[in-house]
């Protein structure tokens, strides 16, 4: 519940300067006028089930109603304004505060008395003109290199393209550090008790606190996201401000951009919140995210080298349809990007990335050196025969190679084989014998947690028309052209 507020003085805001009535002020003007009303539907839907009276809701609503007549003075090119007065008319007699909060029930007049004895005209229209080096909606007006782009909102239906995607990812980053400004939270400290009552030492002003046992729609944690953005669209104001990734495409924002991204920060300094109060539901969330990071990269590249079957049978003499019928996503390798957390092999991720980089040949593997670079740690599985293992290698690398230079690139990450990390994981889908280690299949049948998932193991041969030594001997012919063991693969 909003906590009781007494109305302010019944007098319009200040009078903003629109002494030169141009093109420039009325678009700041059109700017703010949606700024409010987007803070104001947001509140609305905060409130929806509350039953206090909504008096920030009123008071915003003056807010638009003052802020539209100024610009249809602007529009009308009105170069000075004798008085402004709203006047709300409720159904009885009543007091300034009365007026106030019967805002919803009256009728609303606007009594305008505006000097018009100034007015500019060209043609019966407004003389519009902008100011030298005046700046509006977060844009510099200046011209120069910027001015010949044509504004783009970072919405997500415009960011199709790497720069826009960049740009808004350097937005949120600006956003998730104004987040953290107005809650007088660094990034070294600790999520405070959102009970606890803190004030910024110098300004004495108290600092909002998130709720992150609650979601986004909780009204604490709206009023949060409110006060982030209004921060930070008076400090992006200034254009130096701005995030150099914005600035090189001419990028711009609206209130529902700059909430949107504040509830985007909410959700990932929860994880933060989290790793906080409740470690092993944090590390239940990563593993449960490694997982689904783990399953894509094995969708992906069964996709990949399902479109060079036939051509690797072609060449090597063998079945495509008896190939295709032993390709399985959860049969493939695991691919990481970092090291477990219950890995002792490398002390960090900075650790790992230099042993890859080792690994794969990289000379200089200082931290700068490595800065750029993106590996991925191939995990061979347990039980998989090295026949199928050799099978989806030489697949793999007969993709790869098949690449034009122009798609090659677009790979980032260097994938590392034979690192010696291993995977236990068991896929429910049984394979075909030649794809199963014997070995480990008679040791793991050994342990009873295996006798579910192992039942059917071992019971389905190999399909129709395999010839075990022709594949063999056909993968050892592709490999051998393709020694080395390490290539480049999509996340």
């Amino acid at each position: 519940m909003l906590p009781p507020r007494p109305p302010p003085p019944f007098s319009p805001p200040p009078v903003p300067n629109v002494q030169s009535h141009n093109g420039c002020i009325n678009n700041e003007l059109s700017m703010e006028v949606k700024r409010l009303k987007a803070k104001c539907r947001h509140l609305n839907e905060a409130l929806l089930t509350r039953k206090s009276p909504n008096l920030e809701l009123q008071f915003l609503f003056v807010d638009i109603l003052y802020l539209q007549f100024i610009e249809e003075c602007n529009i009308q090119g009105i170069n000075s304004l004798g008085a402004v007065v709203f006047w709300l008319n409720p159904p009885h007699e009543a007091t300034n505060e009365g007026r106030h909060h019967t805002q919803a029930s009256g009728e609303i007049n606007q009594l305008i008395a505006v000097d018009r004895t100034t007015k500019q005209r060209t043609n019966g229209s407004p003389q519009l003109h902008k100011l030298e080096g005046e700046k509006f909606d977060g844009l510099d007006s200046n011209p120069g290199p910027q001015a010949t782009l044509v504004p783009v909102l970072l919405s997500a239906d415009a960011c199709t393209t790497p720069e826009l995607k960049k740009a808004k990812s350097a937005l949120q980053s600006f956003i998730t550090r104004t987040f953290r400004s107005v809650c007088g939270v660094s990034n070294k400290e600790s999520w405070p008790d959102p009970a606890d009552q803190r004030f910024n030492e110098i300004t004495n002003q108290e600092y909002v606190s998130p709720v992150f046992a609650a979601d986004v729609k909780d009204i604490r944690n709206q009023r949060v996201f409110i006060a982030v953005a209004d921060q930070a669209l008076n400090d992006l104001k200034d254009p130096r401000n701005h995030p150099k990734a914005v600035r090189t495409v001419n990028a711009t924002w609206d209130h529902d951009l700059i909430h949107e991204l504040a509830e985007n920060s909410f959700n990932n300094l929860k994880r933060d919140w989290k790793k906080q109060n409740n470690p092993e539901a944090h590390e239940k969330g990563e593993i449960k995210k490694r997982a689904s990071r783990r399953l894509y990269r094995r969708k992906t590249k069964l996709s990949q080298i399902k479109k060079v079957v036939e051509e690797f049978c072609a060449t090597h003499g063998l079945n495509p349809t008896v190939i295709f019928a032993m390709l399985f996503d959860e049969h493939m390798s695991d691919e990481a990007s970092g090291p477990d957390s219950d890995d002792d092999t490398y002390e960090n991720e900075a650790a790992w990335k230099r042993g890859m980089a080792k690994l794969s040949g990289v000379k200089d593997v200082t931290q700068n050196a490595l800065a750029k670079m993106k590996f991925l740690e191939v995990i061979t599985p347990d039980w998989r025969a090295d026949e199928l293992s050799d099978l989806f290698h030489a697949l793999h690398q007969l993709y790869t190679s098949n690449l034009e230079p122009q798609e090659a690139n677009k790979f980032i990450y260097t994938r590392v084989h034979d690192t010696g990390r291993r995977c236990h994981r068991i896929p429910a889908h049984a394979p075909y014998d030649v794809g199963i280690s014997s070995s480990w299949l008679d040791k793991s049948r050994a342990d009873p947690s295996n006798v579910a998932i192992l039942h059917d193991w071992g019971k389905y041969g190999n399909p129709n028309g395999l010839d075990v030594a022709a594949l063999k001997a056909a993968t050892d012919r592709a490999l051998e052209r393709t020694a080395s063991t390490v290539d480049v693969s999509k996340k």
